[in-house]
């Protein structure tokens, strides 16, 4: 009894901490080695939570021990950037200090900027292993909690190194539930879902128009590369309007005044994202098909474009182009399932590549993967489609079509002859 008293003393003690440390957390004073050790706490309480209850007649409520770490989030500062760190420095002595002690001061930032981002990396995961150790009430108490606090912050009337920072985290954290949570049961699957649709449908989607007006390319990635997590995952299936979500998003993608590395970036993971949707959501795939008709006229032409033999000057920029037709015609290849949906709008994607190729010398690397693609396409045409490009493309586009066709009926067009 006495042993039992004396742990019950420590025990409530020690949940005093986490108040504690989010006043010193307030004010800069935190390091990395103690938000391990906080962390490491509150974890054990979650997980012995039930046993702490049972045996030592201890209340231990893993809802606010899971908001706890949350709030450790919101407050810890990172950005796309990783800049702006925990202690402000001022500009003017600096200036007046030697080159040496510039250089130090400089290096003191780096270091903090980097531990800045390893607090907020440790504290995702703590999240993350706490929430797989709850029942389902508490995982929905939790979901709410997230999606009340996390974008209550989310204001864009404020300064933009203030809301690429919400933006990020916004984005961070849900990509890193949607890999690492555990959905082990139905209930908990469906209650994860509801909360992607409300972030998608409430949160991001407003969002979205800000960050082309932020003109910030990693925070873009972020948001494409969130998307291709989520339509990729094997663990649920998401509604008809979060599968329509991601085209909406991409229609708005200014990549045709993208330069060639940004633009690159941004196709590949256009593309897998695309890739996915058509694999795993074929049966929704009748209300996508129009604007992915209008998306994958505008990659043909950006991608023919990119292809450009005078521009690719570099082996980097070569072999980017190279991947970028290989993820294009990955897509392209998969049309071949929706044959009905598409022949009739195959013409104008075949139309638009001969129409650029006649512009541009297109690099002799490039070419063979981007003429597969064009070879799918074909195949799903009918024969008043492959009339019309006989008869209404203009010349030279018309005299690089009739090529185009005859290597196709010789090499590429089943025959079902050995």
């Amino acid at each position: 009894d006495s042993k039992l008293s004396f742990f019950k003393h420590i025990f409530e003690r020690c949940q005093k901490l986490p108040k504690k440390y989010l006043k010193a957390l307030k004010h800069n004073k935190q390091e990395v080695k103690s938000l391990v050790y906080h962390l490491d706490f509150i974890r054990s309480c979650i997980y012995f939570g039930p046993k702490l209850g049972a045996n030592c007649d201890l209340n231990v409520n893993r809802v606010k021990y899971c908001q706890n770490q949350i709030e450790l989030l919101l407050l810890q500062v990172t950005t796309t950037k990783c800049m702006q760190t925990l202690e402000t420095i001022d500009q003017a002595e600096v200036t007046n200090e030697n080159d040496d002690t510039t250089f130090q001061v400089e290096q003191q930032q780096q270091q903090k900027e980097l531990e800045s981002k390893k607090s907020f990396e440790i504290t995702l995961q703590s999240i993350v292993s706490s929430m797989n150790h709850l029942d389902q009430s508490e995982f929905v108490s939790v979901l709410d909690f997230i999606y009340v606090n996390l974008f209550n912050d989310l204001t864009y009337a404020s300064e933009p190194d203030t809301l690429k920072n919400n933006l990020y985290k916004l984005f961070h954290l849900v990509a890193t539930l949607a890999c690492q949570v555990e959905l082990s049961n139905q209930a908990n699957r469906a209650e994860f879902v509801s909360f992607l649709e409300r972030v998608f449908m409430i949160r991001i989607q407003p969002a979205f128009e800000f960050i082309l007006e932020l003109n910030d390319l990693k925070l873009l990635l972020s948001l494409l590369n969130l998307q291709h997590l989520i339509v990729s995952s094997s663990k649920y299936s998401m509604p008809s309007q979060i599968v329509i979500s991601p085209f909406q998003i991409f229609s708005l993608i200014p990549f045709e005044t993208y330069d060639s590395s940004t633009y690159f970036q941004v196709q590949q993971l256009i593309c897998k994202s695309v890739s996915n949707l058509l694999m795993k959501y074929s049966n929704k795939f009748k209300k996508c098909a129009a604007m992915l008709s209008s998306l994958l006229m505008r990659l043909v032409n950006k991608s023919t474009w990119t292809s450009n033999q005078n521009e690719l000057d570099s082996a980097l920029k070569l072999d980017m182009a190279i991947r970028a037709a290989q993820d294009l015609d990955r897509v392209l290849t998969q049309l071949a399932d929706f044959k009905k949906d598409f022949s009739k709008l195959a013409p104008y994607l075949i139309s638009e590549y001969v129409t650029r190729a006649t512009l541009i010398p297109i690099h002799p690397a490039v070419k063979p993967t981007l003429l597969n693609g064009i070879y799918n396409l074909i195949a799903i045409c009918d024969v008043h489609g492959i009339s019309q490009l006989h008869v209404c493309l203009n010349t030279g586009a018309k005299e690089l079509f009739r090529g185009i066709y005859a290597d196709y009926e010789k090499y590429f067009k089943y025959t079902g002859k050995a």
